[in-house]
């Protein structure tokens, strides 16, 4: 066979080879990064005014819509919301907490039964007089979140 032939030959498996792991690779990033898995679906309540010095619940309400169990992971708390509040504690407990790009994470760990509801009650102090705003976001294992946003306004106490 003519020498030209068969660099011909290679190079042209060399450029279909290249296409099929490119191809092939796509579809694997592709399921990694888009395929978010199944969340908690969250419904927060709390009291969007309450004097310093007070203590409130902020609960989050965590609904399993899928036809599986869900891990929550953890529940991460922006800093410009706790920035007016002291997290006395959370029920259930929460294992560690940790500060990673400006939030406050919350591991719990937990699974939630399919078409089960379940709570998390965060119990804060609040501080100074402010507006103070943020998500929540809400973590499967996968790390998969839906964030919900709780605004609330602390004020002087009465009298002052």
């Amino acid at each position: 066979m003519d020498k030209g032939i068969l660099i011909g030959i290679s190079f042209i498996a060399g450029f279909v080879t290249a296409l099929l792991f490119v191809a092939v690779g796509s579809v694997i990033a592709f399921t990694f990064f888009m395929n978010e898995g199944a969340v908690l679906q969250p419904n927060l309540e709390y009291p969007t005014t309450i004097e310093s010095g007070s203590t409130l619940e902020l609960v989050v309400h965590l609904v399993n819509e899928e036809d599986e169990q869900i891990v929550l992971d953890s529940i991460d708390v922006d800093d410009s919301l706790l920035a007016g509040f002291k997290v006395i504690d959370t029920v259930p407990m929460y294992g560690e907490q940790s500060d990673l790009y400006e939030m406050e994470t919350f591991d719990f760990g937990f699974s939630v039964e399919a078409g089960a509801t379940t709570a998390v009650v965060f119990r804060l102090e609040a501080l100074e007089p402010g507006r103070y705003s943020g998500e929540l976001e809400i973590r499967n294992a996968n790390q998969d979140f839906i964030a919900e946003v709780a605004v609330i306004d602390v004020i002087a106490p009465a009298g002052e």
